[in-house]
């Protein structure tokens, strides 16, 4: 699976297109669905957007930070 199918964003009319970050994250362990980024602002984050999924109770993936990264696509 590609960067651009496992990570994208809302435009401003509300739909979801690809980021063209190079940050591979992984989908969320939860419902195994691509995280929901905001690219264009001073600290771009990602989170899962899921309705009913524990997921979306989680704070957001700060992608300028490595750290926190690689702690998102730390599993077990």
């Amino acid at each position: 699976m590609s960067i651009d199918q496992r990570f994208s964003r809302e435009d401003q009319d509300g739909g979801v297109r690809p980021v063209a970050r190079m940050v591979d994250l992984q989908p969320c362990p939860f419902c195994r669905q691509p995280l929901t980024g905001k690219e264009n602002r001073a600290n771009p984050s990602a989170r899962c957007k899921t309705e009913g999924c524990y997921g979306n109770k989680m704070p957001s993936v700060n992608l300028d930070v490595p750290s926190d990264v690689a702690a998102w696509n730390r599993r077990g």
